[in-house]
């Protein structure tokens, strides 16, 4: 969490999710995903990184 906040992340995804969703562990604009979730989510516009 420390590491994905310091490198401006917007998003983790995590098969552990559900521990992650914890309100102490909640930060403005950080996503928690599932992997399914990512494979379901809309590609961002332009992003030639989008793992589709």
């Amino acid at each position: 969490m420390e590491l994905a906040i310091a490198g401006g992340a917007n998003r983790i995804v995590t098969s552990n999710a559900r521990d992650l969703r914890n309100p102490e562990l909640r930060f403005p604009g950080l996503e928690i995903i599932t992997p399914a979730e990512l494979l379901q989510a809309e590609p961002p516009t332009g992003d030639p990184t989008w793992p589709h």
